[in-house]
C-alpha cells in the first residue's frame, strides 16, 4: 500500500512542477548540438530530488544514504542554475566539488581498492583523499554525459541501483530505501519518452543527471566501505558511463577540442544516427549491452577472481574504444 502512496505523491509532485516551470518557462532551449527542435521543460530532476528529501523525512533507511541527499541538494542547485545560465566550467567545478570534499570529510573517503589474488591489498595512502574526490566528479560528469537522448540516464541509474540492491539483498533496510527511490526513476522515464509535442514531457536536466550521478557516486562508496562490497564487483556498475566520458574525452583533447565542451561524439549519439533518431530503441540497446556487461563483470569478479575482474575492467575499455573508433566514429 506504501508504494501506490508514494506513486501518488510523485505524481502530484511532478504535477506542480510541471505547472511553475510552464509558468516560469524553465525549458531546455533548442540549439546546434540539442537533438530537440522545441523547448522542452527540463525539471523534473528537481521532482525527483525533492521526492528523495520526502523519503528521508518519512523513515531512517540508511542515515550514510540520507546524508549524501541532503548535501545533494547543493549539487542541484548548481544543475538548476546552470540549466538557466550555463554557468563556467570553473564556477561549475568548484559548487559541484563543495559537496564531494565534505562527504568525503565526514568518512566516505576510499583509503583502498580492496585485495586482490597475488597482489594483497591496494593501499592508497595519502591519496585516498585525492582519488575519491577525483573518482566521484568523474562519475558524477560521466552521468550527466548520457543525458543525450531520452531515457539513457534514467535507464543507467535505474540498472545501478537494482544492481546495488542485489548485491544488498539480506538488508532489508536498504532494499527498502532502494525500492522507495526507483519510483520517481520510472514515473520519469515514462514521461522522458513522451513525444516532444506531448504537453507532459520532461528531461530531467542537469540539476537532475548531475545529482543522480553525485548520489550513484557515493552509493557506490557506500556499498564498499559499510556494505563490504568488494570493488571489483562494484566497478561494473557504472563501466558504460565512464567508458564514454573517458573515450570522447579524449578524442576531444586528440582533435585538440575543449574536452568540456558538449558535443555529438558520445555513443548513443552515434546509435541514434544508425536508429533512424528512435531514442527508444537506442537507449533499450545500450541499456540491454549495460545489463549483459555488468552480470558479465559480476560473474569474473565472483567466479574467477577479482584481479581478473579488474583487468577485464581495463581491457574491455580498449575493446570499446577499439568497435568505436572502427564503428561508430
Amino acid at each position: 500500500m506504501i508504494y501506490y502512496k508514494l506513486i501518488a505523491v510523485y505524481f502530484v509532485l511532478i504535477g506542480t512542477i510541471l505547472l511553475i516551470s510552464k509558468e516560469l518557462d524553465l525549458v531546455d532551449i533548442p540549439i546546434t548540438r540539442k537533438l530537440h527542435k522545441i523547448k522542452v521543460i527540463n525539471t523534473s530532476g528537481i521532482a525527483i530530488y525533492i521526492f528523495f528529501l520526502i523519503i528521508v523525512s518519512i523513515d531512517e533507511l540508511s542515515p550514510q544514504l540520507e546524508t549524501v541527499i541532503v548535501y545533494g541538494s547543493i549539487i542541484v542547485f548548481c544543475g538548476f542554475i546552470d540549466d538557466r545560465i550555463n554557468l563556467s566550467p570553473g564556477i561549475k567545478f568548484f559548487l559541484t566539488t563543495f559537496p564531494i570534499i565534505y562527504l568525503i570529510h565526514i568518512g566516505f573517503k576510499v583509503d583502498n581498492l580492496g585485495t586482490y589474488e597475488f597482489i594483497g591489498m591496494i593501499e592508497l595512502g595519502k591519496f585516498g583523499f585525492l582519488f575519491t574526490a577525483l573518482a566521484c566528479s568523474l562519475l558524477m560528469h560521466s552521468y550527466n554525459y548520457t543525458d543525450g537522448i531520452d531515457g539513457l540516464l534514467l535507464l543507467t541509474t535505474l540498472v545501478s541501483l537494482v544492481f546495488g540492491a542485489l548485491l544488498v539483498s539480506e538488508d532489508h533496510s536498504i532494499l527498502k530505501l532502494i525500492s522507495f527511490l526507483i519510483i520517481p526513476i520510472i514515473v520519469s522515464l515514462c514521461i522522458n519518452f513522451l513525444p516532444n509535442k506531448s504537453k507532459f514531457k520532461m528531461f530531467v536536466g542537469d540539476s537532475g543527471s548531475l545529482f543522480l550521478g553525485f548520489f550513484i557516486s557515493f552509493f557506490i562508496i557506500f556499498l564498499f566501505k559499510y556494505k563490504n562490497v568488494h570493488p571489483a564487483i562494484l566497478i561494473w556498475m557504472v563501466w558504460y558511463p565512464v567508458y564514454d566520458f573517458l573515450y570522447v574525452t579524449i578524442l576531444r583533447i586528440k582533435k585538440k577540442k575543449k574536452f568540456y565542451v558538449a558535443d555529438k561524439a558520445h555513443t548513443h549519439h552515434k546509435l541514434l544516427k544508425i536508429f533512424n533518431n528512435n531514442h527508444f530503441k537506442t537507449s533499450f540497446l545500450i541499456t540491454s549491452i549495460i545489463i549483459t556487461i555488468t552480470y558479465f563483470g559480476y560473474y569474473i569478479a565472483n567466479n574467477i577472481g577479482k584481479i581478473f575482474s579488474l583487468l577485464a575492467f581495463i581491457l574491455l575499455f580498449f575493446l570499446f574504444s577499439f568497435i568505436r573508433k572502427l564503428y561508430l566514429n
